[in-house]
């Protein structure tokens, strides 16, 4: 797992590594089977402050720069998605992510790895708190979902939560074969000061 991934290089560094790493056991251990012990699944999640990526780069970017460039080598990752972001803002990046993964899974062959084994989302967003520095203590910010209740209410952190990743979960891309899932599953959770109640409520949502 590699979450709160800031930068677009960052990211691209990861995809690299893993993919040296590999080529290095797979020389130590010779092995055709695609569920050898060392071939083991990773994820990117990339965190958004201001619904924004810290260096400007767009969402676009970051999902063609993850699922792009198949090689010999290619080790894409097994989930792509973001964490530690205000709930107020990740409809907007779910839906820009799973738009422009659709575009790759419609665009890419048949034989590509990545139409073989489409990649999972995962969210898991903060809890919708910022620090005030002045009075040293978190508060919601006007801009965000409230996470005081979250078990109820049209603007709860949990239903906020849930009513997206329901909504990434029911995409599809047209393909030979009729409409298929763009994310494999999705995976959904919470981050930094989303707890007990939180996720109590989402588990409710998504029930």
């Amino acid at each position: 797992m590699f979450e709160t991934i800031p930068l677009l290089r960052e990211g691209q560094a990861i995809r690299l590594a893993v993919e040296s790493l590999y080529r290095e056991l797979g020389d130590r251990y010779p092995s055709n089977d695609r569920n050898a012990w060392w071939k083991k699944p990773y994820w990117t999640s990339f965190v958004f402050p201001d619904g924004k990526a810290p260096e400007g780069s767009s969402v676009n970017e970051i999902v063609q720069t993850m699922f792009a460039g198949e090689t010999p080598d290619t080790v894409y990752p097994s989930a792509i998605g973001i964490n530690c972001t205000s709930p107020a803002y990740i409809r907007g990046l779910t839906e820009q992510m799973s738009q422009r993964m659709a575009v790759i899974l419609e665009e890419s062959d048949e034989t590509n790895l990545v139409r073989q084994s489409p990649p999972a989302f995962v969210l898991y967003p903060d809890g919708g708190l910022v620090y005030d520095v002045v009075t040293r203590t978190w508060h919601a910010p006007k801009n965000a979902p409230s996470v005081d209740s979250a078990a109820s209410g049209e603007d709860s952190w949990a239903r906020n939560v849930g009513q997206v990743a329901k909504w990434a979960a029911e995409q599809e891309y047209p393909a030979k074969e009729g409409s298929q899932p763009v994310w494999r599953q999705v995976l959904v959770g919470g981050c930094c000061k989303s707890g007990y109640a939180e996720i109590a409520g989402l588990r409710q949502e998504l029930q």
